[in-house]
């Protein structure tokens, strides 16, 4: 658990397979007190398949989790 892979759905006109690689910093609350934290990682996937219906691409990345705060799901 010390990395885990984040999956995204996002829209599809701003993103490429050009992007596998690039780094990425997100954010989230962390328990017991949701204490927002920020985590670094980077872009592994970018679907080729769009959703039509949305316009969406899922885009998955890697983020370290060295220190544990973070849980799968």
């Amino acid at each position: 658990m010390d990395r885990l892979r984040l999956k995204c759905i996002l829209p599809a006109d701003s993103f490429d397979g050009s992007l596998v690689g690039k780094p990425v910093e997100f954010e989230t609350g962390v328990p017991p007190n949701g204490e927002t934290m920020r985590f670094r990682g980077r872009i592994t996937f970018v679907s080729p398949e769009v959703i039509l219906q949305r316009n969406e691409v899922t885009v998955w990345a890697e983020v370290e989790n060295t220190d544990m705060k973070l849980r799968p799901n």
